[in-house]
């Protein structure tokens, strides 16, 4: 039983990631820049993992919020 859930999960994944190409070729047939894509892009992926994620997305605090904010810097 388990493998086909697998099969079905690993063809939605291959839906997703090739309709990417599709959508972002239409992005940029609509003179939208590739930073914008990329906006769009991540913002839309962000909505959904705080969907997703909320029970531990609202017991966020400041220090995990500084903590983040220093290693992201090391990651430029």
């Amino acid at each position: 039983m388990k493998s086909k859930t697998a099969d079905i999960l690993l063809a939605l994944v291959a839906l997703i990631w090739g309709s990417g190409f599709a959508v972002s070729q239409m992005a940029l047939d609509a003179n939208l820049s590739p930073f914008s894509i990329m906006t769009y892009r991540f913002l839309i992926s962000t909505l959904l993992m705080v969907i997703i994620f909320w029970k531990y997305v609202k017991d966020i605090n400041l220090a995990d919020i500084k903590a983040g904010a220093i290693i992201g810097f090391f990651f430029l």
